[in-house]
């Protein structure tokens, strides 16, 4: 269920994130520098994260409920597939019950949306190594390093909304 998720979600990205950012940026994006750039990028990247999080949070909803469906021994579990929690949560509490809680998901996903690029480059920025090699293995490690560090800072920060999500 949560590789349902987390394909669709990075399938409606990469295919949506272009058109996007096309629409903030209509020039060549080497005609973009420093803030006006950012805000740019950041923006596409926000209003993407935002899209996809609506279409995919109903397999998000359906993934929390099967995986808290604590039953019993010997007893019959609530749900027993994806199309039974998706149908007994239509009948129940009607199609808006499929976006119960998604205006937090909306609001953590496009937040992360918005930081993860600037804070990335940031911590890049900060790690750069002019006077160190400069070859495949340094540049891949200084991405890596900044990218860990950007995302545990994100994570940390976005950490309360996820939480009040699962709620």
């Amino acid at each position: 269920m949560h590789l349902y998720r987390v394909w669709t979600q990075l399938f409606l990205k990469v295919f949506t994130y272009d058109k996007i950012k096309a629409s903030f940026m209509p020039y060549e994006t080497h005609k973009y520098k420093g803030f006006d750039y950012f805000w740019r990028a950041s923006s596409a990247f926000a209003i993407c994260t935002g899209l996809t999080t609506l279409f995919v949070y109903p397999l998000d909803l359906a993934h929390t409920r099967i995986a808290s469906d604590l039953t019993q021994k010997g007893q019959p579990r609530l749900f027993t597939t994806t199309f039974d929690c998706f149908n007994r949560t239509h009948l129940d509490e009607g199609r808006a019950g499929l976006y119960k809680g998604y205006q937090l998901a909306i609001l953590s996903s496009v937040l992360r949306g918005a930081l993860s690029l600037p804070v990335y480059d940031t911590f890049k920025r900060m790690t750069d190594s002019s006077n160190e090699s400069t070859g495949f293995l340094a540049n891949f490690n200084q991405r890596i390093g900044a990218s860990f560090i950007s995302s545990m800072l994100i994570s940390l920060l976005l950490y309360p909304l996820d939480t009040m999500k699962r709620c």
